[in-house]
């Protein structure tokens, strides 16, 4: 994840915004948002928690033939269901 925000804080301008973040490494924490790759998961994969209803979008891209892909979590799903959670609370608003 490190690298992709690099590489778009080295190409942008000041006035474009990041819009997708990759899954941390296992055993790091998302810089940005401070959640463990496991509780990313939790997020943004359908399961019997979230009733197979993903409360963040993500897209998996993988190359036809592949085993493996890249999973994408939409940035602006991410912050918005995070601040969802301070709606309620005047200081975080």
């Amino acid at each position: 994840m490190n690298n992709i925000i690099q590489i778009e804080n080295n190409n942008r301008n000041s006035s474009q915004k990041i819009q997708f973040l990759r899954l941390p490494k296992p055993g790091k924490r998302c810089p940005i948002t401070g959640l463990s790759r496991s509780g990313i998961n939790n997020l943004i994969l359908p399961t019997k928690n979230n009733n197979f209803k993903p409360p963040v979008r993500s897209y998996s891209i993988k190359r036809r033939g592949y085993v493996r892909g890249t999973r994408l979590i939409v940035y602006d799903s991410l912050i918005e269901y995070i601040m969802s959670f301070g709606k309620d609370d005047p200081v975080l608003v």
